[in-house]
């Protein structure tokens, strides 16, 4: 929720990109990170303690 917030903020402010716009961006750019990050950690290879 933090990223969405400050990558509006960066992307409204900053880039001077429409409100709509920017909130779609943001919420696709957090959704593949939250994706990719609980992908690999949800999916992560076990290793084998001997």
């Amino acid at each position: 929720m933090l990223g969405n917030l400050l990558l509006m903020r960066i992307l409204v402010h900053e880039a001077r990109i429409p409100l709509l716009v920017a909130n779609t961006i943001a919420i696709l750019c957090c959704s593949i990170v939250n994706f990719c990050l609980g992908n690999h950690w949800a999916f992560a290879a076990r290793t084998q303690a001997i």
